[in-house]
């Protein structure tokens, strides 16, 4: 899958093609929408496009309006009613616009390159998402160090789930009178090294402490992650 986008503005950092999955064991329709307000700001590629960009307020609410398929297969909507191509998942991307944010290297743990897909992988895991789910996002974050050629090492920081609106705009799924879907959102801060950084979480223990957690079968998963400490390069993937 080739997925690119090119920003380079100062004071600001992109989250690179968050991608959206819905996980479902039966066929249903909800909607998916993303709110952007304050600091953060709408860029492409966005994909499938929104059925709908509706104002709210000072704010702009992205919608997607889905029949989901079991199996996760998802049909988006145009703002006339048609039916997008079929799609596994929604691509978008954002821009936070506010002074850089450094890492926190008190949540960080630093990996060498070799291990990057192995732990990213296995934190996934431990968060409820299957592989399926998850291959194209650790591909994607792997090829992209893996044209880095300073990328000996990765420090990560995994943002807690109380803190991911900070770093994205709110996300919403909506399915009135009816079972509703779970949200789960992770988020990662990423920071290329040519050497180890001392003074981190080492990355095995973490993974041992990490509770596992079952999302069950109706969900919807957002898969996101930066380049932190930088602005965005422009890096192609």
């Amino acid at each position: 899958m080739s997925l690119s986008c090119v920003h380079n503005l100062p004071e600001c950092t992109v989250a690179q093609v968050p991608q959206t999955f819905v996980r479902s064991d039966i066929d249903a329709q909800l909607r998916i929408a993303l709110i952007f307000k304050d600091k953060f700001k709408p860029l492409n590629p966005i994909n499938p496009k929104p059925s709908a960009i509706e104002p709210a307020g000072k704010c702009m609410k992205y919608c997607w309006d889905i029949e989901v398929l079991k199996g996760g297969a998802l049909k988006v909507r145009t703002h006339d009613g048609s039916i997008q191509p079929e799609s596994n998942m929604i691509i978008w991307e954002t821009m936070r616009v506010e002074p850089l944010v450094p890492i926190n290297n008190a949540e960080a743990v630093c990996v060498p390159y070799a291990f990057f897909v192995d732990f990213l992988s296995r934190y996934l895991l431990k968060m409820g998402i299957r592989e399926g789910e998850f291959v194209s996002f650790v591909e994607y974050w792997s090829k992209y160090f893996q044209l880095n050629g300073d990328a000996y090492y990765i420090l990560i920081q995994p943002i807690p789930d109380g803190n991911v609106a900070n770093y994205l705009p709110e996300m919403q799924v909506e399915r009135p009178g009816q079972e509703p879907y779970f949200l789960k959102r992770c988020y990662f801060r990423f920071l290329p090294l040519t050497q180890p950084m001392d003074g981190v979480v080492n990355a095995r223990e973490y993974l041992e402490r990490l509770p596992s957690i079952d999302l069950g079968p109706k969900s919807v998963i957002d898969l996101g992650g930066e380049l932190a400490n930088r602005p965005f390069s422009g890096l192609k993937v």
